[in-house]
């Protein structure tokens, strides 16, 4: 995801926007980088201004991971992997996703370490992030036909959130969770 946050309501305050721009960036030097008296500094906002539109750090950091999550389901909405099954496509999809573990991992754990936070202020983001989701593999399913369609896409999120937490403990690197949601996938959808 480059700086540009994106939202779904085009009326969105223009501080609010700036707010996850300087939270994406910040997260970027890692999870303890983002504070926010710094992010009051850098967007020229009161604490107390920034506390109104988000009540915790985690929730900030989670609500700028969501704006990534819904550029890369636009993106695949726009362009659906071409792969000839359903499983190849799914593993395609997973794929762009696993491979920004890489690409940015620092941004990518703090991002990761706040989504999966106990603060219940992201509830509501980890719920949108669910539909997101479902939407990211929707698109490489297509027109496709799948039995148990709900079921078989709550349960392959149930094992990314699982390769991610074990991402997050440095029990599976970048590979190690990408094979894993292959395997979940073949099961699931071969």
């Amino acid at each position: 995801m480059d700086e540009t946050i994106e939202t779904a309501d085009p009326t969105i305050d223009e501080r609010y926007a700036r707010l996850m721009r300087a939270t994406y960036r910040a997260a970027g030097e890692g999870y303890d980088a983002v504070t926010m008296r710094r992010l009051a500094a850098e967007t020229r906002m009161s604490l107390a201004k920034i506390y109104e539109m988000a009540g915790s750090k985690d929730e900030l950091i989670a609500r700028a991971h969501a704006g990534g999550m819904q550029a890369l389901r636009s993106d695949l909405e726009r362009h659906p992997p071409a792969e000839a099954t359903i499983a190849d496509r799914i593993s395609a999809a997973l794929d762009r996703f696993a491979d920004a573990l890489e690409q940015d991992e620092t941004r990518t754990r703090a991002l990761m370490r706040a989504m999966y936070s106990a603060d219940p202020k992201v509830g509501t983001t980890m719920g949108a992030m669910g539909s997101t989701f479902g939407a990211i593999i929707d698109a490489a399913i297509g027109d496709a036909e799948v039995d148990d369609h709900d079921a078989r896409v709550e349960i392959l999120g149930d094992v990314v959130n699982s390769a991610i937490l074990q991402w997050i403990h440095h029990r599976l690197d970048a590979s190690g969770v990408r094979a894993r949601l292959r395997r979940a996938v073949h099961v699931l959808f071969v």
